[in-house]
């Protein structure tokens, strides 16, 4: 299982960051997903190799913009 940060534009609020966490929860691989609405950030736990364009995708289906995913150290 790896960590990664998720940075997304356009969450302003709880029904905004209930709508990344459900999308991201449906990702193929998606274990575990904390959404921090100040930071603009979702925390991933995931099995290795999941797709960023597939988070990408998810957060974008919901209507917000995905910025980047980088791995956790």
């Amino acid at each position: 299982m790896k960590s990664y940060i998720v940075h997304i534009e356009g969450m302003h609020c709880a029904h905004c960051v209930a709508n990344v966490k459900k999308a991201l929860s449906e990702v193929d691989g998606v274990e575990r997903v904390e959404v921090d609405l100040k930071k603009g950030t979702a925390k991933i736990e995931a099995e290795e190799g999941v797709a960023a364009s597939e988070v990408s995708d998810a957060i974008e289906d919901v209507g917000f913009s995905f910025v980047s995913m980088e791995e956790m150290a």
